[in-house]
């Protein structure tokens, strides 16, 4: 979380830094979970914007090769 001050008597503004990830889908899923593969694209978006959370698991076994846990929310 990043927290920007705009002046001294204002509130703060707190912001996120988003990595994203893409999701294949023309790869078979692994334990029901889609694969995904970082984008090395980022975003700095106010955390009010953030719609749900996401658990994803890294797979130790591959280089930049991740699941997203749809069973956990």
């Amino acid at each position: 979380m990043l927290r920007f001050f705009r002046g001294e008597t204002k509130e703060p503004y707190d912001l996120a830094m988003i990595c994203w990830f893409e999701i294949v889908s023309e790869e078979f899923k692994v334990y029901s979970c889609s694969q995904l593969y970082y984008t090395d694209e980022y975003n700095i978006i106010p955390i009010g914007s953030i719609d749900q959370e996401v658990h994803i698991i890294q797979r130790f076994d591959k280089k930049n090769h991740f699941l997203l846990n749809k069973f956990i929310f």
